[in-house]
């Protein structure tokens, strides 16, 4: 083989081989754009997609209840074990309730609440306060909500142990709180039933939104709430729905 012929032969086995890489990048930088599209096209949980026709239906529902002083319940609610430490070396068991409200169920909470004083108000203030109620419970939407309250110690000046709160979703993913508990000791009485939870519990907030990407998915059956009690965490399972 002459040094021409020799040259060329290597020159083609290069321009090959780099052509090779250049198809391998081209395919993996398409695979990897289409993954990053999947993931920001992705809706968030239908549970969160409300519109305000839907929101007003479901405030109406719970103000009729209300009105008419008729039973109601609302959002999912579970319960983790408190251990409080009394200042003589006692010890005591503490339930602590974490409710679920999806913006439906904070829609029918209000309305429920308006509905048993609303036979006082004017038209004009029932209309006033349904729009109101609304459009925050909508604008409200993109954050997970929930509602807390700790059964009060009977001894005043026993030790709460430190709690913390993530939300952790089908995939996974830990979301810090935007919103956190004032005060889970100052409570003055005891919350009866999922609408008084609803009302006058403590508020706990998660963003819906990672920037663009939605933290629950359409695809998303379930998340958990994980609570931590002086580090040791329990994780506290809820349906999307």
């Amino acid at each position: 083989m002459n040094t021409y012929a020799l040259i060329l032969t290597v020159g083609l086995l290069v321009s090959a081989g780099s052509c090779r890489r250049d198809i391998r990048q081209a395919a993996s930088e398409r695979a990897s754009s289409k993954a990053v599209a999947s993931q920001t096209l992705e809706s968030p949980h239908p549970s969160f997609l409300v519109t305000p026709d839907q929101v007003r239906k479901a405030f109406d529902e719970g103000e009729l209840r209300g009105e008419n002083n008729q039973t109601i319940s609302v959002g999912e609610e579970h319960s983790v074990n408190v251990v409080a430490q009394n200042p003589l070396g006692g010890t005591e068991n503490l339930k602590l309730r974490v409710l679920f409200l999806s913006p439906l169920d904070q829609a029918r909470a209000k309305g429920y609440e308006f509905g048993l004083v609303a036979k006082n108000r004017t038209p004009a203030d029932r209309k006033d306060f349904e729009d109101r109620a609304v459009s925050t419970t909508t604008i409200g939407s993109n954050e997970v909500r929930f509602r807390l309250f700790l059964q009060q110690p009977k001894n005043a000046d026993a030790n709460i142990p430190s709690i913390t709160f993530e939300l952790v979703n089908q995939d996974g993913k830990r979301i810090v709180p935007t919103t956190l508990p004032g005060s889970m000791v100052a409570a003055p009485k005891n919350l009866i039933g999922s609408i008084s939870l609803a009302l006058e519990g403590e508020p706990l907030a998660f963003p819906l939104f990672d920037g663009a990407v939605p933290s629950l998915t359409s695809k998303m059956k379930k998340m958990s709430l994980a609570v931590a009690i002086d580090g040791a965490v329990q994780n506290l399972e809820y349906r999307l729905q």
